[in-house]
């Protein structure tokens, strides 16, 4: 009986957590800055939140979100693997685009599909830089999709001060 009465109690566990993926892999990051000049930095396998909910996301990735609300206040945030609750999945992503081998533009793409003003902050980290800079405010439009763009070859940002009004 004690066995049957563990195993149900496990198996949300196992069900619900598999899609959950708080840490990326490492990987090799190129950034093509111009003039055959690249940007190279090994990406160690790391966690996307790096403080409590500030997202960490690097050119190349797309990550999904799972976001847990009480009215327009969050209550839990996670990583996760695939979209299996798409109301509840916010996808951020960051490419850059180049033209004859140069950095062109950088885009910071957030999708928010729920019905609120999602409102975030970012801290920025380019390639020529060896500080954070804090930059401005972000809305995105209730079920909608947001593009911020840089001039400037990123090499990493942080999206935080998530809030939904």
């Amino acid at each position: 009986m004690k066995l049957v009465f563990t195993f149900l109690t496990l198996i949300p566990f196992f069900i619900f957590g598999q899609n959950d993926l708080p840490k990326r892999e490492a990987f090799e990051l190129n950034l093509p800055l111009g003039n055959g000049k690249f940007y190279q930095y090994k990406v160690p396998q790391s966690n996307y939140f790096v403080y409590k909910t500030d997202l960490q996301i690097y050119p190349t990735e797309e990550i999904f979100i799972e976001i847990e609300l009480n009215g327009s206040r969050i209550i839990s945030m996670k990583t996760v693997k695939e979209k299996l609750n798409p109301s509840k999945t916010l996808i951020v992503s960051f490419n850059q685009e180049t033209k004859n081998g140069k950095s062109n533009i950088m885009v910071l793409k957030v999708h928010n599909p729920f019905p609120l003003t999602l409102n975030y902050s970012t801290l920025i980290h380019s390639s020529d830089s060896k500080k954070w800079k804090l930059h401005k405010p972000y809305k995105v439009s209730p079920l909608s999709n947001s593009y911020e763009m840089f001039n400037t070859p990123l090499v990493t940002i942080v999206l935080k001060n998530w809030k939904f009004q």
